[in-house]
């Protein structure tokens, strides 16, 4: 069986990704970093394909470097400092 997945990206954006961001209905996505500091990313179907929309927007979306977005341990939005927060940022090639 073969499956397919397309989105399409409007370059003409406003500055955001133009939807949603946070895990839709049916969809899981779970972050954690262990104690050895290894990053672990669980999600199910739907998760790993809303994780892939967000990922062709910042490739295809025209979003300057440095933009960026935060999530929690469960994918929803997180500004809360105090909290473990995963960073999504957009850099130049050799950046890191």
């Amino acid at each position: 069986m073969r499956k397919e997945f397309s989105h399409r990206v409007d370059d003409q954006l406003d500055g955001y990704i133009p939807f949603n961001t946070d895990t839709p209905d049916g969809a899981t996505i779970f972050m954690k970093v262990d104690e050895a500091g290894n990053f672990c990313l669980s999600a199910n179907a739907d998760g790993f394909l809303h994780m892939a929309r967000i990922c062709a927007e910042l490739a295809l979306g025209n979003f300057p470097c440095g933009y960026h977005f935060h999530k929690n341990f469960n994918f929803k939005h997180s500004l809360d400092e105090a909290g473990t927060q995963f960073t999504f940022r957009l850099v130049e090639l050799g950046e890191l």
